[in-house]
C-alpha cells in the first residue's frame, strides 16, 4: 500500500435561512458557488430577498472557504459587516445576502489534507460519490414528498430511469417552497464518468464558431490578468465584455465553455464596469436620465452589464450591431446634430449625449465617438470650476490644488485633475479677500475683510480642518506669502502693516514680529533665501528686509525709483529685484547685501509699468506697460557698467494688457488683456518671431488672475465670468487629452505604461533624463521619479505591473522600485551590469518574471525577477556576436526573439534549463526594425528595411512557416506591426504612411490598406476589444482606426488626434485604459480610450450641463436630461 497526501476538493455544504421559514441545507458537487438572481447561478435567490443579479461567490482554496462580493447593490456582509474584498469564513460566520443568511455546514476533516492508502474506502473521501451506498434519507425532510407529488400529466420523456430515484434521495438539493432555487447540474451528487483533463477553455466537443472566437480573444487577456495580480486596468469593457457575458450565458451544450478563470475574469469585469458607472459622479445623470429621454432603453445602454438580456440565438455582441440597430440609428442622429454645432461647448455636450446613446456593445459602430473627439479637439481650455465672479486665485506647487476667492468672499479649493470634487471653505470671521497655498500644499492661509487669517490644515484633503484663526491685524488682509521651505508666512493689510508668522512645529501660527514702513496697502510679498529675506511692495514703495528666525535683522532698504512704484519682481536667488514706476521706468536693484544695494536702468515705457517678471534660465526681464508693449531686456548683454541692454519688443497684443505670467521653466510668456484674451509667446523665438504662438479666447469677461503651474505645463486663469480655466501652456493644441506633459528637452526616446494604466515611464535621449508618474483614474499625472544622468539614455522599460522602471545608462542597467516611491524622488536604484558595451535594449516579460537586457556588443542577459528586484547574476547569458537591432519576449512562454545586424531572427530560452541553442526564425535581406509577438504568444512577426514583414507560427520556442501568409509586402520599409487580441488581424505600417491589414483567418483575401497618414508609421497597437487600431506617425498625428468596419464591408472610419508639434516617436496602449504618445517635441500626451474616460473628460472640459434654452433649441420636445451631473 502506498500513502498519498493531498488537499481534498471541498464540496460546499451551505445552510440557507430566511425569516419565517425553516432552515435549508444545500450540498454542491463543486468548490465554487455563485449566488444571485440569475437562473444560471448555482444558488438563485429572489428579487424580494434583496439580492442582486450577481451578488456574491463562495469558494474554497486549499481547504479554506472564502466569500467575495461581486459588485452587488446592497453589498455582502459577514457577521454584520460589509466586506470589500474576499473574506475567509467558517461555520461560525454568518453571511448576509440581502434578507437571506447563509452559513457553512462544516464537515470534519474537510479542510485538512488527507492521508489515504489504496485500500481506503471511497466514501470517506469528500470528492468521491458511491452510488452503491446512497445516503439514508432523513425522515424529517419534506423535499422527497414534494418530489413524489409531481403531476402525472408530465410528458413520458420526463419519467426517470431506474437510477433517478437515488439521485432524488438527496433532499437538500432543492427546498420545497421554491423560494431558493438551485442549479441541479452543479448541485446533484450523481456521479458522472470521469473525463480527461483539458486545458482551460479548450473545446472537447462540437465547436461553436462564436464561442471559439470569443475564447481565443479573451483567453490571453484573462491569463495576463491573472499573471499580473488581477489589475483593474486589464478588465474587459464595452463590446468585448458584452461578448464575454454572452459566452457565459450561451447554451451549455455549445463548446468551448468558459473555464473558471474565464468566468472569474468576465464577472470581475462586469463588477468593475458597474462600479465605474456608479462612481462616475459627473456622469450619473447621463446614465440614468438618458433612459427616459428618447427611444433608448436600458437594454440598449447597458447590454454589457446584464447577463441574460439576449434571447435565443442572440449573442449580445457585434452580430447585433447592424446599421439598422435602433441604438446605432439613434446615436448617429444625435452625432450628426453634434457635428453641426459651431459653439465648441455645445458641440461637446451634444457629443456626450450621442455617446451615451451609443454606449454598449454597438458603441464603436456609431459615429458618436469620432464626433465627440473632434468636438473636444476644438476646445483648448478645460473648465476646472464655475462659481460667482472670481476675485483671485492661487496655484499649489503640486499637480493638484487651486484655490479661488470669488466676489461673495467664498473660498473654494479645486482639484484641477478632476479626481475629487471641489471643497467650499467657510470662515466664521468675515468674507475672504485672499487665499494662498503653502509650498507643500499642507496649509492654506485665507485673509479676511476683518483682518483675521484662517489657517486651514489640508492634510486630509477630503475634510479640510480650520486649525487656527489669527486675529492680529485690524484691517483687511491684502497680501500673503509663504517662504519656500514653508517655515514662515507673512501677511500684509490695507494700512501697510506686515506680520511674520511661525509655521514650525505643532503649534503653527505663532506671531514672530511686525514690520512697519509702508504708507499704504500692501500689494505683494515675496520671501527668498530660505525665509531670511522678505521683499514687500505697497503704498507706491518697495522695501527689502533681512530676517533672522522670522524677526527683523537690521534696517530695511527702500528700493527707490523716480516715480511711484507700480510693479515688482524678484529673481529666484533673491539677489536681484526689478521695480517699475508710474512714468514707465524699469530699474534693476542688485541686493546681494542691503548695505551695498545698487540700481541701474533697464527699460523705458511710454506709460506706467503694469507688471514685471524674470525669465528663469534666460537672464532676462519682462516688463509690461500701459503702452501695450511687452519688452524683453537681456541682462546677459549688459557687458560693462553703463552699456545699454539688448531689448526685444514682443508684438501682437491687440488690447490693453492686464496681467503677466512667465513660465518658471523659462519657455513661455502669457499676458491677459482687456479683450478677455490670453496671448502666449515662445521665449526661444523672441529673436526670430515676435508674434504670439497662441491666443486663447474662451473667457467672456475680464480676466482677474493669471498664473502658471510650477512645472510650467499649465496656465490657469480666473475671470469675472465665473470660470476657472486650465490651458496647455507648452502646446497650442491640447483638446481631447487627459494631460500634456512637456518636461523633456528633446525627443521622447521611450515610453512605458503599466497594464492598469496607473504608472507611466518616459525617457529622453537628448536631455539624458528619465521620469515616472502615477496616473489617477482621470489620467492626471503625479510625478514619482526624475533622474538626469551624465550620459545619454539609449533605452528604458517599465514592467507590466508598473512596479519596476529600468534604464540603460552606459554599461549599466538601473532599476527603480516605483511601488515604493510614494512621491520620493530620491529613490535609490538597483544596479546590474554584466555588460561590456552600451546597453541598447531592455524588455520585461508580460508576467513580470523576467527581464532581458542587450548591448551593442551582442551580449544578451536574462534576469529572473524576484520580489525585491532582479537576481544578482543573469540566468542564461548569451553572446550573439553582433549588435542587437530588435528584441521581443513571448507573453506566454519563457522564450525571447532577437535580431542582429546580420538581419537574422532567432529564438532563445530565457532560463538555462531551456538550453543555450538558438532556433532560427527568419532571414531578412536588410536590417530588422521590429519584432512583435501576438497576445497569445502563438505568432511572431518581424519587420524590416527590405519592405517585408515575415510571419511565423510559434510553439514552445519553435517556429514554422505559414503557407500563403509567411510574408507581407509593402512599397517601403516597415517599422511597426501589431496583432489584434482576437487573433484576427495583423497590422503592419510602412514609411509611405500605409497600414496593411492581414486577415489571419482568411489567408487568400487581400484587405484594402488603411490610408490617411502623410508620412512614416512608427508605432501600431490594438485596443483589447480588437475593434480599434491606433497608429503613430512622423506626420505629427496619432490616428484611431475603427477596424471593426472591415467586417461590415464599409470604409474604415478614422479619427486623427493632433497636437504634437513634431513627429510622434513612441506609443503605448497597455490595458486599454489610456493611450500615451510621445513626440520629438518632448511632449507626452495622455488620451482617453474607454468611453467612461472620454465622457468624463468631456464633462470636465466644459464644466457644465446644457442650459434649458440650449436644450430646447437642439432637442425640441425631448425632456431635459442631466448629462454631466447637473453642473
Amino acid at each position: 500500500m502506498s500513502a498519498v497526501i493531498s488537499w481534498p476538493t471541498l464540496m460546499l455544504h451551505i445552510a440557507v435561512e430566511r425569516e419565517g421559514q425553516p432552515r435549508k441545507e444545500l450540498r454542491f458537487a463543486k468548490d465554487s458557488v455563485v449566488v444571485g438572481r440569475e437562473a444560471e447561478h448555482d444558488l438563485q435567490l429572489n428579487f424580494e430577498d434583496g439580492a442582486s443579479r450577481q451578488h456574491c461567490r463562495i469558494f474554497a482554496e486549499r481547504g479554506q472557504v472564502f466569500v467575495e462580493d461581486l459588485g452587488s447593490r446592497n453589498g455582502t456582509k459577514v457577521n454584520g459587516k460589509r466586506i470589500a474584498a474576499r473574506t475567509p469564513i467558517s461555520g461560525r460566520d454568518e453571511v448576509e445576502v440581502g434578507k437571506v443568511k447563509l452559513r457553512l455546514v462544516e464537515q470534519a476533516g474537510a479542510a485538512r489534507p488527507s492521508v489515504k492508502t489504496q485500500a481506503e474506502p471511497a466514501e470517506e473521501s469528500p470528492t468521491t460519490q458511491a452510488p452503491a451506498r446512497p445516503r439514508a434519507k432523513p425522515a424529517a425532510e419534506p423535499a422527497p414528498k414534494a418530489r413524489s407529488a409531481e403531476p402525472a400529466a408530465k410528458p413520458a420523456a420526463r419519467a426517470a430511469p431506474e437510477p433517478a430515484p437515488k439521485a432524488r434521495q438527496k433532499p437538500d438539493a432543492e427546498p420545497a417552497d421554491g423560494s431558493i432555487k438551485v442549479n441541479l447540474k452543479s448541485a446533484a451528487p450523481e456521479p458522472e464518468p470521469a473525463a480527461p483533463a483539458e486545458p482551460e477553455g479548450k473545446p472537447s466537443g462540437p465547436v461553436h464558431d462564436e464561442n471559439e472566437a470569443c475564447r481565443s480573444q479573451i483567453d490571453p487577456l484573462a491569463r495576463r490578468w491573472r499573471d499580473l495580480g488581477r489589475p483593474e486596468g486589464l478588465l474587459l469593457h464595452g463590446p468585448l465584455l458584452a461578448r464575454g457575458l454572452a459566452w457565459v450565458a450561451s447554451d451549455r451544450k455549445l463548446r468551448p465553455r468558459p473555464s473558471e478563470l474565464h468566468r472569474e475574469f468576465i464577472y470581475a469585469s462586469r463588477t468593475d464596469r458597474r462600479h465605474r458607472l456608479r462612481d462616475a459622479g459627473a456622469l450619473a445623470g447621463a446614465f440614468v436620465l438618458a433612459l427616459t429621454g428618447g427611444s433608448i432603453t436600458a437594454r440598449a445602454l447597458h447590454k454589457d452589464l446584464v447577463l441574460k438580456d439576449a434571447g435565443p440565438g442572440q449573442d449580445n455582441g457585434a452580430g447585433q450591431c447592424m446599421p439598422d440597430n435602433p441604438a446605432i440609428v439613434r446615436a448617429n442622429e444625435l452625432a450628426k446634430k453634434a457635428a453641426d454645432q459651431t459653439d465648441p461647448e455645445r458641440a461637446i455636450l451634444a457629443g456626450v449625449r450621442a455617446l451615451v446613446a451609443a454606449d454598449g456593445p454597438c458603441a464603436y459602430q456609431s459615429d458618436a465617438e469620432p464626433v465627440l473627439r473632434n468636438a473636444l479637439s476644438r476646445q483648448r481650455s478645460r473648465v476646472i470650476g464655475r462659481v460667482s465672479p472670481i476675485r483671485g486665485a492661487d496655484v499649489g506647487r503640486g499637480e493638484r490644488d487651486v484655490v479661488t476667492v470669488d466676489d461673495s468672499g467664498t473660498v473654494t479649493l479645486w482639484d484641477r485633475t478632476g479626481a475629487s470634487s471641489a471643497r467650499t471653505l467657510t470662515s466664521s470671521a468675515s468674507q475672504a479677500r485672499i487665499a494662498v497655498l503653502g509650498p507643500e500644499e499642507r496649509w492654506l492661509a485665507v485673509g479676511t475683510a476683518s483682518g483675521a487669517i484662517d489657517l486651514w490644515d489640508l492634510d486630509q484633503r477630503a475634510k479640510p480642518v480650520l486649525a487656527k484663526q489669527l486675529d492680529s491685524h485690524r484691517e483687511p488682509i491684502t497680501a500673503i506669502a509663504f517662504s519656500d521651505d514653508g517655515r514662515y508666512f507673512a501677511s500684509g493689510d490695507r494700512r501697510g502693516n506686515i506680520k511674520i508668522w511661525d509655521m514650525r512645529g505643532t503649534d503653527a501660527g505663532n506671531g514672530l514680529g511686525e514690520l512697519r514702513a509702508h504708507k499704504g496697502e500692501i500689494d505683494r510679498l515675496e520671501f527668498r533665501d530660505g525665509g531670511t529675506r522678505l521683499f514687500s511692495f505697497g503704498g507706491k514703495q518697495v522695501y527689502a528686509w533681512d530676517l533672522q528666525d522670522g524677526r527683523r535683522k537690521g534696517k530695511e532698504k527702500l528700493l527707490a525709483i523716480g516715480g511711484d512704484a507700480t510693479a515688482m519682481a524678484v529673481n529666484g536667488e533673491g539677489d536681484e529685484v526689478v521695480v517699475g514706476d508710474s512714468i514707465g521706468q524699469v530699474l534693476r536693484w542688485k541686493v546681494r547685501t542691503l548695505a551695498t544695494a545698487q540700481a541701474d536702468a533697464l527699460a523705458k515705457h511710454d506709460g506706467a509699468v503694469l507688471d514685471l517678471a524674470f525669465i528663469p534660465k534666460e537672464r532676462a526681464v519682462l516688463s509690461l506697460g500701459s503702452d501695450n508693449k511687452l519688452i524683453v531686456t537681456e541682462l546677459s548683454q549688459v557687458m560693462r557698467e553703463g552699456s545699454e541692454p539688448l531689448q526685444v519688443g514682443l508684438r501682437g497684443l491687440q488690447a490693453e494688457p492686464l496681467h503677466l505670467a512667465a513660465d518658471p521653466t523659462g519657455r513661455r510668456i502669457a499676458v491677459s488683456a482687456k479683450d478677455h484674451k490670453i496671448y502666449v509667446w515662445d521665449v526661444q523665438q523672441r529673436h526670430t518671431s515676435a508674434q504670439p504662438v497662441a491666443v486663447f479666447d474662451e473667457h467672456v469677461d475680464t480676466i482677474t488672475a493669471l498664473q502658471t503651474s510650477y512645472d510650467g505645463n499649465v496656465l490657469l486663469s480666473a475671470a469675472a465670468d465665473g470660470t476657472l480655466r486650465q490651458w496647455p501652456l507648452q502646446s497650442t493644441e491640447a483638446g481631447g487629452t487627459l494631460a500634456v506633459l512637456s518636461d523633456h528637452r528633446g525627443p521622447v526616446l521611450a515610453l512605458g505604461l503599466g497594464v492598469d494604466g496607473s504608472r507611466l515611464l518616459s525617457a529622453g535621449g537628448q536631455d539624458k533624463t528619465v521620469r515616472a508618474w502615477r496616473l489617477d483614474k482621470n489620467g492626471a499625472p503625479r510625478r514619482l521619479l526624475e533622474r538626469t544622468y551624465d550620459t545619454a539614455i539609449r533605452t528604458a522599460a517599465l514592467s507590466g505591473d508598473g512596479r519596476w522602471a529600468a534604464v540603460g545608462v552606459d554599461r549599466q542597467v538601473l532599476l527603480y522600485n516605483l511601488g515604493a516611491a510614494a512621491g520620493d524622488r530620491e529613490l535609490r536604484p538597483i544596479e546590474r551590469s554584466h555588460h561590456n558595451d552600451v546597453v541598447s535594449h531592455i524588455a520585461f516579460s508580460a508576467n513580470g518574471e523576467w527581464m532581458v537586457t542587450a548591448d551593442d556588443a551582442g551580449t544578451i542577459n536574462t534576469w529572473p525577477m524576484r520580489q525585491d528586484g532582479p537576481e544578482d547574476s543573469p540566468a542564461n547569458p548569451a553572446a550573439l556576436g553582433r549588435p542587437v537591432t530588435a528584441i521581443a519576449l513571448s507573453p506566454t512562454s519563457p522564450y525571447y526573439a532577437v535580431a542582429g545586424t546580420d538581419n537574422r531572427v532567432t529564438m532563445r530560452a530565457m532560463a538555462a534549463s531551456g538550453g543555450t541553442a538558438e532556433h532560427q526564425v527568419a532571414q531578412h535581406e536588410k536590417s530588422v526594425l521590429s519584432l512583435t509577438f501576438s497576445p497569445g504568444g502563438d505568432y511572431l512577426v518581424s519587420t524590416s528595411e527590405d519592405f517585408r514583414a515575415i510571419l511565423r507560427k510559434v510553439d514552445k520556442g519553435k517556429t514554422e512557416e505559414l503557407a500563403e501568409r509567411s510574408a507581407i509586402a509593402h512599397n517601403q520599409r516597415i517599422r511597426a506591426a501589431a496583432f489584434s487580441y482576437d487573433k484576427r488581424w495583423l497590422a503592419t505600417g510602412s514609411d509611405d504612411g500605409v497600414i496593411n491589414m492581414t486577415d489571419l483567418a482568411k489567408a487568400t483575401e487581400r484587405i484594402r490598406p488603411l490610408t490617411g497618414h502623410e508620412a512614416a508609421i512608427v508605432a501600431l497597437a490594438f485596443e483589447p476589444s480588437s475593434e480599434l487600431l491606433v497608429s503613430a506617425s512622423v506626420d505629427k498625428t496619432v490616428r484611431l482606426w475603427f477596424v471593426g468596419d472591415l467586417d461590415r464591408g464599409g470604409e474604415v472610419r478614422q479619427v486623427p488626434l493632433a497636437g504634437h508639434g513634431a513627429p510622434v516617436t513612441a506609443l503605448r496602449l497597455d490595458g486599454g485604459q489610456v493611450l500615451v504618445s510621445g513626440g520629438a517635441d518632448g511632449q507626452i500626451r495622455i488620451w482617453p480610450l474607454r468611453h467612461e474616460s472620454l465622457l468624463g473628460l468631456a464633462c470636465r472640459t466644459v464644466g457644465r450641463d446644457f442650459r434649458e434654452d440650449e436644450w430646447a433649441d437642439l432637442y425640441p420636445g425631448d425632456p431635459l436630461e442631466s448629462l454631466c451631473g447637473g453642473k
